[in-house]
């Protein structure tokens, strides 16, 4: 089986493509602008670079947040759109579970923390059990006070959320998260295509998919406020 992944939930976006859990071709960038000036073009260069074409894709791999709103976007109405053109059934993930796929089970448990913005982390936490990382609670969007109380035991992190709001972390918290440099901050497309190949569930037709926010968007709170503060 050959699969499409691509995700575009944080400042990396990436595209990979396997066949049977091999990597066939993989590009990631940095976003400068938009990744809808990037992903289309990324997914071209990506097929051509595994020496095939889109006729060949049998399934499609989405991050589908949390993360940037608007970077959440592009992915989805690419995956979308590609899935209802060529009738492609869809794996989404969200961006913690996708960041756990890349990182080696090991005795400690694992917090993934990805920047949310307006002082929040969205944050999963995962166990090892049996091989492979367990979600024992998130994602969810927590402020550093409620991350500070939810870690009571040391945990190893990974995520853009750590650099972000590391400086500003309780003493207590900071000794509980340790950090490994070998382990990336960014979701990786191979590991997002390789959860396709282990998902128990049943894949998604095109109008199925949705993005996952947790939080209302800046655009929403404004308006949201607009509306609390207007005169009766």
């Amino acid at each position: 089986m050959i699969v499409l992944a691509f995700d575009t939930s944080t400042n990396q976006g990436g595209v990979a493509v396997l066949k049977d859990r091999d990597v066939l071709a993989r590009r990631v960038w940095a976003r400068e602008k938009s990744h809808s000036e990037t992903l289309t073009a990324t997914i071209e260069d990506t097929l051509r670079d595994a020496g095939i074409g889109l006729s060949d894709v049998e399934r499609l791999a989405v991050g589908r947040g949390p993360g940037s709103f608007t970077g959440i976007r592009v992915a989805i109405n690419a995956a979308r759109a590609l899935a209802y053109a060529r009738a492609l059934p869809i794996h989404a993930f969200d961006t913690t579970e996708i960041l756990a796929a890349s990182v080696p089970v090991l005795t400690s448990p694992l917090l993934v923390a990805v920047n949310a913005h307006k002082n929040l982390l969205y944050v999963s936490r995962f166990a090892p059990r049996a091989g492979r990382w367990s979600r024992e609670r998130g994602p969810e969007a927590l402020t550093i006070g409620e991350l500070e109380e939810s870690v009571v035991i040391e945990h190893v992190c990974v995520g853009d959320g750590y650099d972000e709001f590391a400086s500003v972390f309780p003493p207590g918290l900071k000794a509980r998260l340790s950090r490994d440099s070998r382990l990336s901050d960014a979701p990786d497309p191979v590991a997002l295509g390789r959860l396709a190949f282990e998902s128990r569930g049943a894949p998604l037709v095109w109008n199925e998919l949705q993005a996952l926010y947790i939080r209302s968007s800046e655009a929403e709170e404004q308006l949201r406020e607009r509306l609390k503060n207007r005169p009766d």
